[in-house]
């Protein structure tokens, strides 16, 4: 191998270290803390009436910090689109 795609693989792996500290530093600013809050408590809920809007409040508010928003093809509502999956497996 020569010493140019040594240097290329060399800067090639601080770009992919440095955009990886990146994230794991957006990841942890202060601001996320909520949404990762609401976030983490959905497996621990029962499955009632306010944990679904716990669950949607989450989902909101994540899709609010995404950059990138919803996914793409989602339904506007995410509560009105569950219930229509849970409608069709009844």
């Amino acid at each position: 191998m020569s010493p140019f795609w040594g240097h290329v693989v060399g800067v090639f792996t601080v770009v992919v270290m440095a955009a990886f500290i990146g994230v794991w530093i957006w990841a942890w600013l202060p601001f996320h803390k909520r949404a990762f809050d609401a976030l983490a408590a959905i497996p621990m809920q029962d499955g009632d009436d306010d944990s679904a809007e716990t669950a949607d409040a989450a989902a909101r508010a994540w899709d609010r910090r995404s950059a990138a928003g919803p996914p793409q093809g989602a339904a506007p509502d995410r509560g009105e689109a569950r219930e229509a999956r849970f409608e069709e497996n009844t």
